[in-house]
């Protein structure tokens, strides 16, 4: 069954393969003949499957739909360029998808997840940070204190009908004073 909120992954479709790998006819004959598709593929050339890697039906896709645009060039589905989808008829991403959505593909926060230390932790989410400030990481007396360090916050960008952008959705406390990590 398709959820709203279960992951989503787009794969390009298995006949088009040849066209985006010069290793095609080795991955075709493997088991991992699936290359992710990039943000901007349009949706008729990926299959979208689920974290599981289960087939996920599209119109249970959060995607926003494709915009169509007439392209003299374009001759039928396919030809010559893969994003043509009909008679001088071109697909192409809409405008409209946020460009937060599945720039790394969909992270599902209600799966459990391991903390820097090996922990398993629930409803959570890992991520990565890589900055060139000063880390101040408190030590002594003030180690435990909840205000003293360097924190990385998570907001809504342009906050929401609910909430302003202020409204802290989750934070975390940098421990190390190693610039680039996962927390």
């Amino acid at each position: 069954m398709d959820h709203f909120w279960e992951g989503e992954y787009g794969y390009i479709k298995k006949e088009l393969v040849a066209q985006y790998s010069p290793y095609a006819e080795y991955r075709t004959g493997k088991s991992d003949f699936r290359i992710k598709a990039s943000s901007t593929e349009i949706a008729n050339n990926i299959d979208l499957v689920d974290e599981n890697g289960l087939g996920k039906k599209y119109k249970h896709s959060r995607n926003v739909d494709d915009n169509m645009i007439v392209d003299e060039s374009c001759d039928e589905f396919r030809s010559p360029y893969h994003d043509c989808v009909g008679f001088q008829l071109r697909g192409e991403k809409s405008i409209l998808m946020p460009p937060c959505t599945d720039n790394n593909q969909t992270v599902d926060a209600s799966l459990d997840c391991f903390d820097p230390l090996g922990e398993k932790k629930q409803f959570c989410m890992q991520i990565g940070f890589a900055q060139t400030a000063f880390i101040f990481v408190c030590e002594g007396e003030l180690a435990r204190d909840s205000t003293c360090g360097t924190f990385i916050e998570i907001h809504v960008a342009n906050g929401s009908p609910y909430d302003p952008e202020s409204t802290l959705i989750g934070e975390t406390k940098i421990t190390t004073r190693v610039a680039s990590g996962m927390v």
